[in-house]
């Protein structure tokens, strides 16, 4: 495993190797040195010291993790894994503000990891992501929590409830007054729906949109600056799903319902 962020954290990237390789089990001197491609002289020292500490134990020859040492990787491997999803798109995550974000889920970012990164071109920044649109035509739920109304969301909104998708929206109080102003009628329409759950969130958001339906779950971040940016991620794995649905819990905890505008 090459993650360059254990260098910048003063972590030794063979160490790490050696403990990850005997996580998997037993196995011989001649083996490791095979599997991580280094000399004799180079593993003695490291092996030495995790014998010392009680990481590591020498039986005949085959060496392996103690209960201490199962338990130290078992702890290891969630953070690299959260190391190797900042390696993924580091730049991004860098400019992006994440501070809206619950810390408990934050430290499971991981979890959304495989993901893509789409960069719109200027004239698609106004238009709802295609892979978006079709997930949800085959989705029984569509969840929203935005400070942003995109044009093309009235149409998709009555086709979804026509097809008997089940919608929860969260809106931010500016956009909420947007609504009062410019779509009063189309969305008290929605709400006397049965499909429609509508509430505002109080506070400042920190973050254009977050979406997910049944098969996807999609941000669009602010940069650190507070601008809006037109890259959004998408990831469409089981994990992400279910990190995203506790995401709008999260917020819908802290959100009033609106049952008319």
């Amino acid at each position: 495993m090459k993650i360059p962020l254990l260098e910048t954290l003063g972590i030794c990237e063979d160490r790490m190797n050696l403990l990850l390789l005997l996580y998997n089990g037993p196995m011989k001197k001649r083996k490791i040195l095979e599997s991580l491609e280094i000399s004799s002289q180079a593993l003695v020292p490291t092996i030495r010291t995790f014998e010392h500490n009680n990481i590591v134990v020498n039986h005949d020859g085959t060496y392996e993790l103690t209960s201490i040492g199962k338990l130290i990787v078992d702890e290891i491997i969630p953070f690299l894994e959260t190391l190797e999803f900042l390696e993924s798109n580091f730049d991004y995550l860098a400019e992006h503000k994440l501070d809206f974000i619950p810390f408990y889920l934050l430290k499971r970012l991981r979890e959304l990891y495989p993901y893509t990164i789409l960069r719109p071109t200027f004239s698609e920044t106004l238009e709802f992501n295609k892979q978006l649109e079709e997930t949800t035509d085959a989705s029984k739920t569509f969840y929203i929590v935005t400070s942003l109304l995109l044009p093309s969301f009235p149409a998709f909104f009555s086709k979804w409830i026509s097809e008997g998708v089940e919608i929860s929206m969260i809106v931010s109080e500016e956009l909420f007054e947007k609504i009062q102003s410019n779509n009063l009628l189309f969305f008290n329409e929605l709400l006397a729906k049965e499909q429609m759950d509508f509430l505002v969130y109080p506070g400042n958001m920190g973050f254009q949109n977050f979406i997910l339906n049944d098969y996807c779950f999609s941000w669009h971040l602010l940069s650190k600056t507070g601008n809006v940016s037109g890259e959004q991620l998408i990831s469409c794995n089981q994990n992400a799903l279910e990190w995203g649905k506790e995401l709008f819990e999260y917020y819908k905890q802290c959100s009033n319902p609106v049952t008319s505008i």
